[in-house]
């Protein structure tokens, strides 16, 4: 019951503070740039070929993918999957927090990050961008990786890995991301002994092929589609 509450608290805070976005006059230029190439992709257009961009693909998909579903140029329907995004990485913010310390912890984790996540600039935090839809994925790439410590398994490393390298399809500074996580697993070996050198092994080759694993998938997908020199 305590849970079902703390849920309704964070959506509810989530919906409120990003309800001005579901406002006609609410309009962000980064938002602008991502519409622009989403259109041209759904035209057929090449990602750094067609259209050129400094940021990772991962938004242009996203905008391209609601487009595709809401309508071109929909920005209220991009505003609304934000909505949902931003209080699904809040949940997982929250048991995050509960898994490291205690469900009150947790709780105040995912209420605080939907409360600062904002911060209220409304030109700015308020923009359906990229660190609102990478800040998903690195969520859900920590809680897999705990997840992953308390009972080790490859597969649920690789797949932190891969949500790493998901997210920095989004926005690119999340890649170090990866970084912590390998640093966690060397603090376990070096400092309390809590993990064999092989397991610290084992976890960490998951971790980064995952990463590499979805890196990889882009890069050969544009050398299918003939961007690949483009792209970098």
């Amino acid at each position: 019951c305590q849970s079902r509450w703390i849920n309704v608290v964070i959506i509810a805070l989530v919906v409120i503070l990003r309800s001005p976005t579901l406002l006609p006059s609410m309009y962000v230029s980064d938002e602008g740039y991502y519409g622009t190439i989403a259109n041209d992709i759904l035209d057929g257009g090449a990602v750094y070929h067609t259209a050129v961009d400094t940021k990772p693909p991962g938004m242009y998909y996203i905008y391209a993918a609601v487009f595709q579903v809401a309508g071109r140029n929909n920005l209220l329907a991009v505003h609304i999957l934000a909505i949902f995004v931003v209080a699904a990485t809040a949940l997982v913010v929250w048991r995050i927090g509960a898994r490291v310390a205690n469900e009150w912890a947790g709780a105040w984790a995912g209420i605080g990050y939907a409360v600062f996540v904002h911060a209220y600039r409304p030109n700015d935090t308020l923009g359906a961008n990229s660190e609102i839809f990478a800040a998903l994925p690195l969520a859900l790439s920590v809680l897999v990786f705990l997840q992953g410590q308390k009972k080790p398994a490859w597969g649920l490393m690789f797949l932190s890995g891969a949500l790493v390298g998901v997210a920095t399809l989004i926005r690119q500074p999340s890649a170090v991301t990866l970084g912590a996580l390998l640093a966690c697993l060397a603090y376990g070996w070096l400092i309390p002994r809590s993990h064999s050198f092989g397991r610290v092994l084992a976890a960490g080759s998951g971790v980064m092929i995952g990463f590499i694993a979805v890196i990889a998938a882009l890069a050969w997908y544009y050398a299918v589609q003939g961007n690949f020199h483009d792209a970098y």
